[in-house]
C-alpha cells in the first residue's frame, strides 16, 4: 500500500511550525536563565540587611554603616527590660553608639537569667525550668549620685552599696526540693566583627557593673599588650581614675595571694578588674607548684564571685574536647589544648559569673562552640540533655542550616548579637604582575636558603638516629659481656659522618650524597 505524500504546501509548513516551536524553546530557555541570574546576583544582595536596634529607643547612631547576616535579620530580638544604671552623660555624649548600648543591654539582661538544672524532689532528680527556680528582677534604679562620686575616686562598690546575689535570683524555699548543683548564670555572646568596637563594649559592660556596686571583674585575651587598649577604653568611659588605680595586670603579680600583695602598694586597690592573658591562665610556678589559674579564682572570691568573666578573643579556646559531664578530655593533646581546660575550669569554679564570650570568628566550626557552655544549648532543659557531644552530633547531621538555626535561636533569647561593618562603597580590584627583579631574587635566594636548611636537617636527622641505634647495641653488648671494639669502631664511623672526605663504605658514602642533593620538588623556583 502507497503511503500518502504530503503536499509541498504542507510540508512547508510543518517545517516553519517546527522551527518556531524551537525558537519559542530557546526563548524561554534565555529567559529562565536570566532569571537564574537575576535571582544568584538579588540573592547575593540579600546577603546582608541593614542593621539598626529594633527594641533600643536612645543612644547615638553607630559612626559607621552596619549590616546583619539576612538569617539573623529575619528574627525579632527580646523586648529589652533591663534598665541601664551607667550615668546618662555616657549616652548623651555618644560615647557609646546605641549599636554598642544594645548589646550591653541584652548582655545584662541575660546576666539576670540563670541555667536549667537538676533538682532532686523526693529522691528523684528532675530538670528545674527557670521559673520555678527564679523570679522578674525588679526594676533599677536610677544611679546616685554618691555612685558618680565613688566612680570618679576609684573607690566604687564599698561594702555598704555592695548588692549581694539575691537582688538578681530569688529562690522559692519550697519544701523537699534541694538544689544538687549552683546555679549556674546564663552568658551572652558577642559575636561583632572587625571595627564595631568591641573593646569599647567590653568597657561598657564593665562601667555597667561598677555602677551597680560590683567590685571585681575579669577580663581575658590574647595579648598583654591589649591590657594599655583596655585601659584606654575604660578611661574614654569617664573612667580615667578607676584605669590608673583598680586595673591590674595578672602577670604583673607574683604567684602569691594577690590581695596580700595588693594591699602593700597604696596606689592599688584591692578589688578592681583583672587584665589576664590565656597563655597566663595555664602559668605555673617550678619552685612551688602554684598556678595562675587558682590564684585569679581565689582573688575572685570562688563560687561567690558576680562580677564579669568576659573573654575577649574567644577563639582563643575552641579546641576542646568533653566528656558526658562536660569536663574536658584529653587534656595537652590536639585535640583539647590546656588553654580550653582552664577557661572551662575558670567557669566551672565561678558558677556565678556574668560571662561575656566576645569574638568575630566563635564559631568557625561545630566543634568549637564546646567551651560555651553559659549559651544554654545543651544540658538540661534543652533539646540536647546528655551534654556537647549530643548537640554536636545533632549540628554535623543538620549542617551548615543546623548553625544558622541555632544562631537564630540564641538572638531570639537576646544571648547573641553579630553585626558587622558594611563593605558598602567600597571598591576592589586584582592587582598583577607585582613581582619585580628585585622581589623574584629575594625569594629565589630564600628558597635556595630553605633548600640547604631542609638537607641539612636531614642529614643530622639520620646521624642521630644511627647514633641512638649504635649506642644502644653498644649497651646490649657491654650488658652481656660481648667483645665491643667493632661496635666502637662503626660508633666512631659515625661520628666522623661530618667530615666532607668520601672516605669510607660505598654505601655509607652514597647515602650521605643522597643527603646532601637538593629535592627540587618540595621548594620552587620563579
Amino acid at each position: 500500500m502507497m503511503q500518502p505524500q504530503l503536499s509541498d504546501s504542507v510540508a512547508s509548513a510543518s517545517i516553519a511550525v517546527t522551527e518556531a516551536d524551537k525558537a519559542n524553546d530557546n526563548s524561554t530557555k534565555e529567559k529562565e536563565d536570566a532569571e537564574a541570574i537575576d535571582f544568584d546576583e538579588h540573592e547575593d544582595e540579600m546577603a546582608y540587611k541593614d542593621y539598626k536596634p529594633t527594641k533600643l529607643d536612645f543612644g547615638k547612631p553607630h559612626p559607621d554603616h552596619v549590616v546583619e547576616n539576612a538569617s539573623l535579620a529575619a528574627v525579632n530580638p527580646p523586648d529589652i527590660r533591663y534598665n541601664l544604671a551607667m550615668p546618662a552623660d555616657i549616652i548623651s555624649k555618644g560615647l557609646l553608639s546605641n549599636l554598642q548600648l544594645e548589646a550591653i543591654c541584652y548582655g545584662c539582661q541575660r546576666h539576670l537569667d540563670d541555667l536549667p538544672m537538676e533538682k532532686e524532689v523526693n529522691n528523684h532528680v528532675a530538670p528545674v525550668s527557670l521559673n520555678e527556680i527564679t523570679e522578674p528582677p525588679p526594676a533599677a534604679a536610677s544611679t546616685s549620685r554618691s555612685a558618680l562620686n565613688n566612680i570618679s575616686n576609684a573607690k566604687i562598690g564599698n561594702t555598704d552599696a555592695r548588692r549581694t546575689r539575691s537582688q538578681n535570683m530569688t529562690e522559692k524555699k519550697t519544701e523537699n526540693v534541694t538544689p544538687v548543683a549552683t546555679l549556674k548564670r546564663c552568658g551572652f555572646l558577642l559575636g561583632d566583627g572587625a571595627g564595631m568596637g568591641k573593646g569599647r563594649t567590653l568597657a561598657g559592660f564593665v562601667l555597667e557593673n561598677i555602677c551597680r556596686g560590683r567590685e571585681k571583674h575579669v577580663w581575658v585575651s590574647v595579648s598583654a599588650d591589649l591590657y594599655e587598649d583596655a585601659k584606654r577604653d575604660i578611661s574614654d568611659l569617664n573612667l580615667s581614675t578607676y584605669a590608673t588605680n583598680s586595673c591590674h595586670l595578672l602577670n604583673k603579680f607574683s604567684y602569691r595571694k594577690i590581695s596580700t600583695q595588693l594591699s602593700q602598694d597604696e596606689n592599688k586597690n584591692s578589688s578592681g578588674l583583672m587584665f589576664c592573658t590565656y597563655r597566663a591562665l595555664i602559668g605555673t610556678c617550678t619552685s612551688d607548684g602554684n598556678n595562675r589559674l587558682e590564684q585569679l579564682i581565689e582573688w575572685c572570691g570562688g563560687q561567690e564571685f558576680d562580677g564579669l568573666l568576659m573573654f575577649d578573643e574567644c577563639h582563643k579556646a575552641k579546641n576542646v574536647s568533653l566528656d558526658e559531664h562536660g569536663n574536658a578530655t584529653k587534656v595537652g593533646s590536639s585535640e583539647c589544648t590546656k588553654t580550653a581546660a582552664a577557661v572551662l575550669t575558670l567557669q566551672k569554679q565561678l558558677p556565678r559569673a556574668r560571662v561575656v564570650y566576645c569574638s568575630a570568628t566563635a564559631v568557625s566550626e561545630p566543634h568549637n562552640l564546646g567551651f560555651m557552655n553559659r549559651l544554654g544549648l545543651w544540658g538540661q532543659g534543652t533539646e540536647h540533655p546528655l551534654g556537647f557531644n549530643q548537640f554536636l552530633a545533632s549540628i554535623n547531621r543538620l549542617g551548615c542550616g543546623g548553625m544558622e538555626l541555632h544562631a537564630m535561636h540564641l538572638k531570639s533569647k537576646g544571648a547573641l548579637l553579630a553585626r558587622t561593618l558594611s563593605y558598602k562603597g567600597c571598591d576592589f580590584k586584582e592587582i598583577k604582575n607585582v613581582m619585580d627583579p628585585t622581589i623574584e631574587k629575594v625569594y629565589n635566594d630564600s628558597t635556595l636558603l630553605w633548600n640547604d636548611m631542609y638537607v641539612a636537617l636531614v642529614n643530622d636527622t639520620e646521624k642521630r638516629k644511627q647514633l641512638q641505634k649504635a649506642l644502644k647495641k653498644a649497651d646490649d653488648l657491654e650488658r652481656n659481656n660481648h667483645d665491643i671494639d667493632r661496635e666502637l669502631l662503626e660508633l666512631r664511623a659515625i661520628h666522623d659522618a661530618d667530615s666532607d672526605d668520601e672516605d669510607g663504605d660505598d654505601k655509607d658514602v652514597e647515602f650521605r650524597r643522597q643527603c646532601r642533593r637538593r629535592p627540587g620538588e618540595l621548594f620552587y623556583l620563579v
